[in-house]
């Protein structure tokens, strides 16, 4: 039996239970999930370098495939020369455009290791033409022609039909009735071709 003076204690000590002592939460803020883009890299075309041919063999692949030739004569110590070929190694579009559509031919005038069926009295000078009948497309001469073959070869191929294994230019009026190269010479060659292709009831 318990001592009377212990009961006011005793009942005290039932009747005040410890206190639970819960521990806080720590609020979590979720994780944003970072996803992040697949990235596509777009692969970038490989246009290959431009290859150069002899003047003969250069006829013979483009009258066989169908294509124009480019004769791009230059002589030695010639910064213009030298500025056209960086020209042509560095922008992509012309490189595209020579590889699929031309055959190339590069004459050193000094050297006269090949004989061509043109007069050149500039260098450097560039020569499109068509290799089936021989008419100039393209002529451009001396330093500004780095700058325009880009603008001259898109244009030409762009507006120009291509040509029948007969040798002749298709007729199309839109084309000829226009000039193809306002620096050539030869403007009133062209427009004699156009009117040997189109009958007088169609002409313009």
């Amino acid at each position: 039996m318990t001592k009377d003076y212990l009961k006011p204690f005793q009942k005290r000590i039932k009747k005040t239970k410890p206190k639970t002592v819960l521990a806080k939460k720590e609020k979590t803020t979720p994780k944003k999930v970072v996803t992040k883009k697949s990235v596509i890299k777009k692969e970038k075309k490989h246009v290959p370098c431009v290859q150069y041919t002899d003047y003969q063999r250069a006829k013979q692949l483009a009258i066989k495939a169908h294509k124009y030739v480019l004769i791009k004569y230059e002589t030695d110590n010639c910064s213009p020369c030298a500025k056209l070929d960086r020209e042509i190694k560095r922008n992509e579009h012309l490189r595209e455009m020579i590889v699929k559509n031309i055959e190339a031919v590069k004459i050193n005038q000094f050297r006269g290791d090949q004989t061509t069926d043109f007069d050149i009295f500039v260098a450097p000078t560039v020569i499109v033409f068509n290799p089936e009948t021989k008419k100039i497309l393209i002529r451009l001469e001396g330093t500004q022609t780095f700058k325009k073959l880009d603008y001259k070869l898109s244009r030409l191929l762009k507006k120009a039909p291509k040509y029948s294994s007969k040798g002749n230019f298709l007729a199309h009026k839109e084309v000829y009735s226009h000039n193809i190269d306002n620096d050539s010479p030869l403007h009133s060659e062209q427009q004699l071709l156009y009117s040997s292709l189109v009958s007088p009831q169609d002409a313009p």
